[in-house]
């Protein structure tokens, strides 16, 4: 009986990985827009001198990042920035990280760093959009990727 314990030991390992292994959740935008979005507060709008992409850093209330709401700011997003050809939006949990923050890294304090918690961006042009976010504060490292079902950008939402 000594293989007992590591079939067992076998067994759950192969169960921990498939856990691990999950697949990305699927949204539909199509069903968030009724939702109230959060309130953001805007603390950098600017476009990127090299591509004209809008770049956005905005703050909001911590109890706030969770999948569902970031899902719906980044569906009102899609559809109130549908005429731009590339779009960022970076969302901290303090204001003023949201107005310091450098995303070459260069002079962000650790507290700056750490501030940021969510990304969403699409691009039109290569008909691509993304939704990553930080469920942790404890682990800052994970970040948890976000699959919309409607996913082609190249033909926005309608208003």
């Amino acid at each position: 009986m000594r293989t007992l314990p590591f079939v067992l030991l076998g067994v759950s390992l192969i169960l921990a990985s498939k856990s691990m292994a999950q697949t990305a959740p699927i949204y539909n935008c199509a069903d968030r827009f009724n939702l109230t979005i959060p309130k953001l507060r805007i603390a950098v709008k600017e476009r990127t001198p090299l591509r004209p992409m809008l770049v956005i850093h905005a703050s909001m209330d911590k109890k706030y990042f969770n999948e569902s709401d970031l899902v719906t700011i980044a569906c009102q997003m899609r559809r109130e920035y549908a005429h731009e050809k590339e779009f960022l939006l970076r969302i901290f949990d303090n204001y003023n990280a949201a107005r310091r923050y450098n995303s070459q890294g260069e002079g962000n304090s650790r507290a700056t760093a750490d501030s940021f918690r969510a990304e969403y961006g699409f691009s039109r042009e290569t008909k691509h959009q993304q939704l990553r976010w930080r469920p942790s504060f404890e682990i800052p490292e994970k970040w948890v990727d976000i699959v919309f079902e409607d996913a082609s950008v190249a033909n926005p939402l309608p208003n």
